[in-house]
């Protein structure tokens, strides 16, 4: 069964919307920003398939050193 782009979200991305694997890759490396959008390539380990998550910025946090 397919994840709707709703059931992916409320999934909060974790799990393949191909197949519904938990065994899930972000490469951090493939991240590309883009006008307040940022998008990140990811593939399942179980069905080889790859996507794309999307992340828009919603918010700023102030950072402190710890």
């Amino acid at each position: 069964m397919t994840l709707t782009n709703k059931q992916h979200v409320d999934n909060e991305g974790g799990q393949c919307p191909f197949c519904e694997s938990w065994d899930i890759d972000g490469y951090s490396t493939n991240l590309d920003i883009e006008g307040g959008v940022i998008t990140q390539l990811v593939n399942c380990a179980d069905c080889s398939k790859e996507w794309v998550d999307v992340f828009t910025l919603t918010s700023y946090a102030p950072y402190v050193r710890g």
